[in-house]
């Protein structure tokens, strides 16, 4: 025989046992010991938005409560320190994920928003991941660049950190990284974490000023002109149709860490730091995945190294 008990709390140890009557008696079995599994956080993923106006639209994602009650929000802004949120909703206590969307308005024209999706529960709180990008540059000796390699997702922070990591052992130490700091503390705060991770390799950052479309400015130049080969790969397709469409697309971090990159190979961010000339005759010569041109405006976000988020 069996019976199903309710409402026990997570990560918590129950006693129990058997008990049966009958007209001669009641009769107890031994004690047994049950553990209840910790409780799971809710699982979140941030969708795309979409209906889109001039200073609206709709925020999409979906929640798995993981079997607690939960409760949703999106949080929004021009950096990812996001500082606006959507009003909580309530996520239920499924088990399974659901579409949630939110309507923004009030937004400023032509500027570029960052947002996510977060869920909270007993079990604690889930952010969805904003989405990043890396962009790795080099440049030839006759002033051919080069956009050897595009790593880009929508990562939570442990993983997006696990993720440049492992991209800069599998670029090995004289590729430098720079990476750009967000302003205000918080900003701060991050880039300085984002240097002990990285530690044993060339990593710096550095405070950018101006627009973004300004930044890529000189990198879509060169592109128009003529002077820019993508190293052949899968990532050529989504990079591609990014840069065309920016400033107007949906995302920007391939375009930003493009300029990023390209800049710092030209030494335009001003930090003093001499970038460390990936230059060399034919980065492709003895790449098998073969290189081909790259003539319309604007490209790619992780040169030299340059990290965009």
């Amino acid at each position: 025989m069996s019976a199903t008990v309710d409402d026990l709390a997570p990560a918590t140890t129950y006693h129990y046992r058997l008990v049966a009557t009958n007209a001669a008696g009641t009769a107890q079995g031994a004690d047994g010991i049950l553990t209840t599994a910790p409780a799971v956080v809710p699982v979140v993923a941030t969708g795309a938005a979409t209906g889109f106006s001039a200073t609206s639209a709709t925020l999409n994602g979906s929640v798995n409560p993981n079997g607690r009650p939960a409760t949703w929000y999106f949080e929004y802004g021009t950096s990812t320190g996001y500082g606006t949120k959507t009003p909580s909703q309530n996520a239920g206590s499924g088990t399974s994920a659901s579409a949630v969307s939110a309507p923004v308005t009030g937004l400023k024209a032509g500027r570029m928003y960052h947002f996510r999706l977060v869920a909270s529960s007993d079990a604690g709180t889930s952010k969805g991941g904003d989405s990043s990008a890396g962009v790795r540059m080099g440049r030839d000796r006759q002033g051919i660049y080069y956009v050897e390699d595009v790593v880009r997702g929508q990562w939570s922070s442990a993983e997006r950190n696990a993720i440049m990591l492992q991209t800069a052992k599998l670029d090995g130490t004289e590729v430098a990284v720079w990476c750009e700091q967000e302003p205000g503390a918080s900003g701060k705060e991050s880039a300085e974490l984002t240097v002990k991770l990285l530690a044993g390799f060339a990593i710096y950052t550095e405070s950018v000023s101006g627009s973004k479309e300004v930044r890529a400015e000189p990198f879509a130049a060169q592109a128009e002109a003529g002077n820019v080969r993508l190293v052949r790969g899968p990532w050529n397709g989504a990079y591609i149709e990014e840069l065309c469409s920016f400033p107007n697309g949906k995302n920007d971090d391939q375009v930003d860490g493009s300029s990023g990159a390209f800049n710092k190979l030209q030494g335009v961010w001003g930090t003093g730091v001499a970038p460390q000339a990936y230059v060399h005759d034919r980065p492709g010569a003895a790449d098998p995945r073969g290189l081909f041109g790259l003539s319309r405006p604007y490209a790619v976000e992780r040169g030299l190294f340059g990290l965009g988020r």
